[in-house]
């Protein structure tokens, strides 16, 4: 290591060659005792300069390597995620009294309390869209029936890897078709530029806007519901990256959002 250069730098440095390392070869690579090498990589990983490689059958230690600019914003959520999943780990191992007092030292401060009532919001957000997409299961399950019987006979001798790859093919069909869509809607913004009449009408789109909400809608579940299925829940929206709690479902709908009435107006009611 240089001794001009941070322990961050060091870090830095070494892992621009590409590498996969776990903590202890970035330890020995720049040559820095375990504390100053993890921390140093555990701020890099905050900046979104390292990603975090999990563990595999062959590999039993996380491991990182250098993070290319368009997954950096990934890369912090990451380590956000990370760092509150070992914070709630930790209280947890405290007793309910006292997790009960840490909850309310922590809505005593407005801007904790707004950040909940939102995240709270955010999680009525995604029931509803729950809901939503299984009234359209409901209302699709009559016009799909008659293909699924079919498909059910024509894969009665194939194992269930077959049908989810024939389903994830016709998944593949679904974008496709939403791009070809999305090139049908450049062009006519181009005709409309160009000064020229709509060959669409205003209630085909709407038609179409209806469909990929449609879409939206279910795909939001099925991706929250397959990162449950393999062991990595979604706490993070995937898109905006704005937090995804589920402390809705453990909190009654009015416990932090009533108003707070002065004891001087209590006393004179």
């Amino acid at each position: 290591m240089n001794t001009r250069e941070s322990s961050r730098e060091a870090v830095l440095r070494i892992m621009r060659d590409g590498k996969v390392r776990t903590d202890a070869q970035i330890e020995e690579a720049c040559d820095l005792p375990h504390n100053k090498a993890c921390g140093a990589r555990s701020a890099l990983w905050e900046a979104g300069l390292v990603e975090c490689v999990e563990k595999d059958e062959a590999h039993d230690r996380l491991r990182w390597r250098l993070c290319p600019p368009e997954r950096r914003e990934q890369a912090q959520r990451a380590f956000r995620d990370s760092t509150e999943r070992r914070t709630r780990g930790r209280l947890n191992q405290k007793s309910p009294g006292e997790r009960a007092n840490i909850v309310i030292d922590l809505l005593a401060d407005d801007d904790v309390n707004d950040a909940l009532l939102a995240q709270l919001d955010r999680g009525r957000v995604w029931r509803r869209a729950r809901a939503r997409a299984n009234d359209l299961r409901t209302e699709r399950d009559a016009e799909r029936r008659a293909r699924r019987s079919e498909l059910r006979r024509a894969q009665r001798e194939a194992d269930t890897n077959l049908e989810y790859l024939t389903q994830l093919n016709h998944l593949r069909e679904v974008i496709d078709g939403l791009f070809v869509m999305w090139r049908f809607v450049e062009v006519e913004q181009q005709r409309k530029l160009d000064g020229l009449p709509m060959r669409i009408g205003t209630s085909s789109w709407m038609a179409l806007a209806k469909n990929v909400r449609e879409i939206l809608e279910v795909a939001q579940v099925l991706f929250r519901d397959v990162a449950a299925v393999t062991g990595r829940p979604t706490d993070s929206c995937p898109l905006c990256g704005e937090r995804l709690h589920s402390a809705a479902a453990h909190l009654g709908e009015g416990y932090v959002d009533a108003d707070a009435v002065d004891d001087i107006e209590a006393a004179e009611t």
